[in-house]
């Protein structure tokens, strides 16, 4: 029992630290309308996945024509609670100010996605804006709603 005790206090210490070191706050107010939008993911049985872009025109693109993607976990970052949603964001900062909310239900078996020919070798994919829950604007801390969201 001891040993537990002892992991446990362990770990608390090793998570203070890394929320420290990346200056990581679940109740920091520039981050709570987008934990309210988001919710529990796993609790609603979405998974939720992150893309960073560099333009609202980027971003409104995607809600309306989708991701394009050549490997879809290349691209995204999965957040499963508020600590890897700030993390991710955090992290992910150099490549825009417009994040994009990906929501996919995890009962779907078989999820849509559109295969389009490039001139390049590899394969790329479109994953359709009805999974595309909408983006944040990490600027003014906006979320814009995409109404062809229909997971």
């Amino acid at each position: 029992m001891k040993y537990l005790y002892h992991m446990k206090k362990t770990l608390i210490e090793e998570q203070q630290r890394i929320f420290e070191l990346f200056n990581i706050n679940t109740h920091d107010e520039r981050y709570k309308n987008l934990i309210d939008f988001i919710g529990k993911p796993s609790y609603y049985g979405y998974l939720t996945y992150l893309h960073t872009t560099n333009s609202v025109d980027n971003a409104n693109s995607i809600c309306k024509n989708g991701l394009k993607f050549e490997e879809f976990r290349s691209t995204t970052d999965e957040v499963n609670d508020e600590i890897s949603l700030i993390y991710k964001l955090l992290i992910r900062k150099q490549y825009g100010n417009f994040t994009i909310i990906i929501q996919i239900n995890e009962n779907i078996r078989d999820m849509s996605y559109e295969s389009i020919s490039q001139p390049s070798d590899e394969e790329t994919f479109i994953l359709p804006p009805q999974y595309i829950r909408g983006y944040y604007n990490r600027e003014t801390k906006e979320i814009v709603e995409n109404p062809l969201f229909k997971n």
